[in-house]
């Protein structure tokens, strides 16, 4: 019923220059709009997935067009809004939420909407600008379909005799490899690959630089990153703060590669020695169940309620653990407002994808938290703070692996001090 709905057009535009008539019509209009946004969130986010889940597949690639497609309809019959509420101004807008109580859900996404006065075009061409969405993201779902379901992945035999096949899971897994042979063999496997289709590649980015400049032209931004960033409303002296951070702390890195050599007996590191455990002795593995009692356990300073949830999310099946062929590469966390977070995975048994697992769950955790806690209005919450409560997951679980990880090698693994 809800793509036919969608296609009428009417249920929005009634609202349309009537928004300052009064309160009540006010809050008809945004209570209308967000929950046909509800309902496109669902049906997008479903239809995704199941293209992730084999992006060789057609119907759910089909799926995954058709629901885009519907959005971009969505975006720009409703086009009107931002510039009519802007429009208002924000005296006129606020006087309808202290007179509307029903109205104070969206008093945050209000004046959200109100700082894009600088940047908000007039309706007609906001409407073309929403029809444009429609060609925005082809180049990078271009690259995703190659990278994940046409590229040619090839297959090398390694010392043991085994032959495998080397997409990006068993990449992620074979460069960590211990024999060295076997590591190079994988590299330049895998990267002579990617550069055969160099051009093909070069050209998909060259389109999503293309569409982020057009956003920064049409926006009236100064530049690309004030564009990227102004969403989140994340100042530009923090990003290049953070940028200027990694660069002074670089001569710890370059310490830390020392050492790597040193300890691996390596006359030259190598891009295809980072990866590789330090210590040849010792190569861990881990199952999907046993990252999963890691993370539980790593978590507990975040209370029982989060820990009976966060097993929840396990026990239900909220992730989908193992790689399989055309499966999307690496991992995420996607939220489905009213049902619950939904996990990808591409375990194949190292560490980091048992700090991958804790970072997701992370994610997954805080969404499912606001979610349960907030309207659907303010439930989601921008990039800049969504990473605070995945990286903090990961520093659970490495200071719970310092902790108790027993070694032969480093007895006193907690106490050790490098010296150089």
């Amino acid at each position: 019923m809800f793509p036919e709905k969608l296609k009428s057009a009417t249920i929005y535009s009634d609202f349309q220059g009537k928004l300052g008539t009064d309160a009540a019509g006010f809050l008809a209009a945004l209570d209308t709009i967000m929950a046909s946004d509800n309902e496109l969130s669902r049906l997008i986010t479903y239809a995704s997935m199941r293209s992730d889940e084999d992006t060789r597949a057609g119907k759910p690639r089909e799926m995954e067009q058709t629901a885009k497609d519907l959005a971009v309809k969505f975006t720009s019959t409703t086009s009107f809004m931002r510039p009519e509420i802007l429009a208002l101004g924000e005296a006129k807008v606020m006087g309808f939420v202290k007179e509307e109580e029903k109205l104070l859900p969206y008093k945050p996404w209000l004046e959200d909407i109100l700082r894009y006065i600088p940047h908000t075009l007039s309706v007609a061409e906001e409407k073309i600008a929403a029809q444009a969405l429609m060609m925005a993201d082809a180049s990078e779902n271009a690259y995703s379909i190659f990278t994940n379901a046409d590229l040619p992945y090839p297959e090398v035999t390694l010392s043991d005799g085994t032959k495998v096949r080397i997409d990006a899971p068993a990449y992620g897994n074979y460069r960590a490899s211990p024999n060295r042979e076997d590591r190079i063999k994988v590299f330049q496997a895998f990267w002579t690959e990617y550069k055969k289709f160099e051009r093909t590649l070069g050209t998909t980015l060259y389109g999503q630089i293309k569409a982020h400049i057009f956003n920064k032209e049409i926006r009236k931004y100064n530049s690309c990153l004030e564009s990227a960033l102004f969403d989140s409303n994340v100042p530009q002296t923090v990003y290049k703060q953070l940028i200027a951070d990694v660069h002074a702390n670089m001569p710890t890195l370059y310490r830390y590669l020392k050492l790597r050599k040193r300890m691996m007996g390596l006359e030259k590191l190598g891009y295809e020695d980072l990866y590789a455990p330090i210590v040849k002795e010792v190569d861990l593995k881990y199952t999907p169940e046993e990252s999963i009692k890691l993370v539980m356990e790593s978590c507990a300073p975040l209370g029982k309620d989060y820990l009976t949830d966060l097993q929840m999310s396990f026990d239900k099946r909220w992730v989908d653990f193992l790689p399989t062929t055309g499966k999307k590469s690496g991992a995420y966390s996607t939220g489905v407002y009213g049902v619950h977070p939904y996990q990808l995975q591409n375990f194949t048994g190292q560490y980091d994808e048992v700090s991958t697992v804790a970072h997701e769950s992370g994610h997954s955790m805080h969404t499912y938290l606001s979610d349960k806690n907030q309207p659907y209005v303010t439930h989601d919450y921008k990039i800049f703070v969504a990473e605070v409560a995945s990286t903090l997951n990961e520093n659970f679980l490495l200071d719970y692996m310092l902790k108790n990880t027993k070694s032969n090698f480093l007895p006193d693994l907690q106490n050790i001090q490098l010296i150089y």
